[in-house]
């Protein structure tokens, strides 16, 4: 039903659809001779979320097939961009899996890669190839500092392309206020709460050189 109501409003979906085989297939987009390709793909489950042969649902991560898909994309001069809902953390530590798997789709070209999971900010990183945001942290959700504080604080983020170039990543930090309605943060919050993530990454870049 929801599939049907994106369908008639003409959205375009990617990361999940009426049965596995569409749920890979990506959205492509063409824009100010820009051409994007998203795709994205559901890391944890349950199996009962995930697409089957007969069964709508979330395009399960078969990391084999999304890394053949991106640098087709490439070789079809493309800019693939993933998403990838991986496990949940609590947390701004990476796990050696979440580390291992978003930097396997950003080496085969992925211009960005993102966690779609992420309750909790996490940290960010460059590879050869582009762009890796492990978790930009809840956007409008109802998490307020529950379980955990820092559940409020949020990035929203503006790439800009040109000429099939990825030139400019803008991180805006937004605080969530009474329940699902983002706000821009003061420039202290923002001070701190960069802080946090530049710390979070320099050491997740240590953990996993």
């Amino acid at each position: 039903f929801s599939l049907d109501l994106y369908a008639e409003a003409g959205i375009q979906v990617y990361g999940g659809g009426i049965d596995a085989l569409e749920a890979r297939e990506p959205a492509l987009l063409t824009h100010n001779g820009n051409r994007f390709a998203f795709l994205g793909c559901n890391y944890p489950g349950p199996a009962s979320a995930q697409a089957t042969t007969n069964s709508p649902g979330a395009a399960a991560c078969d990391y084999d097939y999304l890394t053949n898909q991106i640098q087709q994309l490439r070789a079809e001069e493309i800019i693939p961009i993933v998403t990838v809902q991986h496990a949940e953390y609590y947390h701004m530590l990476l796990s050696e899996n979440q580390v291992r798997e978003f930097e396997l789709l950003s080496n085969a070209g992925a211009v960005i890669v993102q966690g779609s999971q992420s309750h909790f900010a996490q940290p960010k990183a460059f590879s050869s190839q582009g762009f890796i945001d492990y978790g930009p942290g809840n956007l409008f959700f109802d998490q307020m500092d529950r379980p955990v504080k820092g559940t409020r604080n949020e990035f929203i983020t503006r790439y800009t392309f040109y000429r099939g170039e990825l030139l400019s990543i803008e991180l805006t930090t937004w605080i969530l206020e009474d329940y699902a309605q983002p706000r821009e943060m003061t420039p202290d919050e923002r001070a701190a709460f960069l802080q946090l993530i530049f710390d979070a990454s320099q050491a997740a870049m240590e953990e996993y050189p």
